[in-house]
């Protein structure tokens, strides 16, 4: 059984209304159309997990799925979106740490935790510590971005909004090296991304989520020169 207490520690997870109608209980589900909402745009980690469970839940019960991207608000958009809808199963919501984070941070929110009944933990990622390809610095190691961070032009660091996990960990890793950097929070993560691979900042650097398998220590980022594992968050 998924509880909220196990929630907390999945970095991904799907959730539904907090308070389901019990009428509910007695009819067969899903009788119609499933709605996963996504707190980021196509593209990023949790659209792509959400595809394949939407996938997998639609050929399983002969239902249709879609996957609704409503990115923003550091994934609050979503959120407001599912504890708004009808508690009746048919709207769940795929909830990250960011979201989670964001119901500690803000005070003016409509929803809790508690507005949300939790289903099951879907995946769990690492993060990874990337820099531009195109950056002027040429940083190679974690001691030359250090290095950096602690000079008095220090660091940009691109994020997926305030309290999300990349922004979090950015700000312990510059408190742990004593240096300084900018957090720019975009939107979402796929468009910190984009920055970070266009060289929007010349001393961009980004804690980015690292694809199992697809980079290893040393290796060239698709979207930037990849530093250093920084962490890892399981399911």
């Amino acid at each position: 059984m998924v509880t909220r207490r196990s929630l907390l520690g999945a970095p991904t997870a799907l959730v539904s209304l907090g308070s389901l109608n019990p009428a509910l209980a007695r009819t067969q589900y899903p009788q119609r159309l499933i709605r996963i909402v996504v707190g980021n745009a196509a593209g990023g980690t949790d659209d792509a997990i959400s595809r394949a469970v939407a996938h997998d839940i639609a050929a399983q019960f002969g239902q249709s799925v879609i996957v609704e991207n409503r990115g923003g608000g550091s994934t609050t958009i979503a959120g407001s979106t599912v504890a708004s809808a009808a508690p009746d199963g048919y709207t769940i919501l795929c909830l990250i740490s960011a979201g989670i984070v964001q119901t500690v941070l803000r005070d003016k929110l409509k929803y809790n935790l508690g507005s949300f009944a939790p289903i099951v933990g879907v995946g769990g990622f690492p993060l990874a510590l990337t820099v531009s390809a195109t950056s002027k610095a040429r940083l190679s190691n974690i001691q030359d971005l250090i290095a950096l961070a602690k000079s008095p032009e220090g660091v940009t660091v691109a994020s997926g909004g305030v309290g999300t996990v990349a922004h979090l960990t950015s700000v312990m890793f510059l408190n742990t090296v004593q240096g300084k950097g900018v957090d720019v929070a975009y939107r979402n993560n796929p468009e910190g991304l984009q920055a970070l691979a266009g060289g929007v900042y010349p001393n961009d650097v980004r804690f980015r989520i690292r694809g199992g398998g697809a980079q290893r220590r040393g290796q060239v980022a698709r979207a930037g020169r990849h530093v250093e594992p920084a962490c890892h968050e399981s399911s």
